[in-house]
């Protein structure tokens, strides 16, 4: 079982992108850190670097400053300064060709048309990297461009949804680190999860 050591959410730094569809990455991040102690913050790598203890690890939290198509830039930094291996992190992203309410969990595999994990994959030179792909609906008729519609903002009712999302991903760590991504797979890749109580 690989031992996760680094989590890295994926968006765009600035407040223009607070709360789009891009910055699910970055969304679940700000949760962790709003569940956990943080011992450590820093700027670093071209990259927010967040140490904290998340079900009994030490675990870095880091969100690429680097904007979303030049993530594999921050990403290779800072694990080869690290001596850390793909394998021994996770990255979470968007899936637009994922509805709101589901999410996949996945040891490895192509970049599936994501550009912020094409230039990690490319970086690196390995598809064998965990990942957790959130789902951020397909796109909506009246948005013309994908662009456009990655970087428009969640709905309220979207965004109830998203926190839920949010909350079992933070669940499904705890079953990542303790008894294996696999697991965590069977687990969590079949729910859908809805904005009701």
């Amino acid at each position: 079982m690989n031992e996760i050591k680094v989590i890295f959410g994926l968006g765009n730094p600035g407040v223009m992108y607070e709360k789009t569809r891009h910055n699910v990455g970055f969304m679940f991040i700000d949760y962790v850190l709003s569940h956990v102690k943080v011992f450590d913050s820093f700027e670093k790598f071209n990259s927010e670097i967040f140490i904290v203890r998340f079900y009994g690890r030490k675990i870095y939290l880091v969100k690429p400053l680097t904007f979303m198509n030049l993530s594999g830039d921050a990403y290779s930094r800072f694990i080869n300064v690290n001596g850390i291996l793909p394998k021994e992190t996770v990255v979470i992203y968007d899936d637009v060709d994922l509805p709101i309410g589901r999410i996949r969990i996945r040891e490895k595999g192509s970049d599936g048309g994501h550009r912020g994990m094409k230039s990690i994959i490319e970086s690196v030179g390995t598809e064998n990297i965990p990942r957790i792909r959130i789902g951020i609906g397909r796109k909506d008729e009246k948005i013309v461009s994908l662009a456009d519609f990655v970087l428009s903002k969640f709905r309220e009712d979207e965004l109830k949804i998203i926190d839920k999302v949010l909350q079992k991903i933070y669940e499904a760590f705890k079953i990542i680190l303790h008894r294996g991504l696999n697991f965590a797979m069977s687990e969590y890749n079949k729910l859908t999860i809805d904005g009701g109580e």
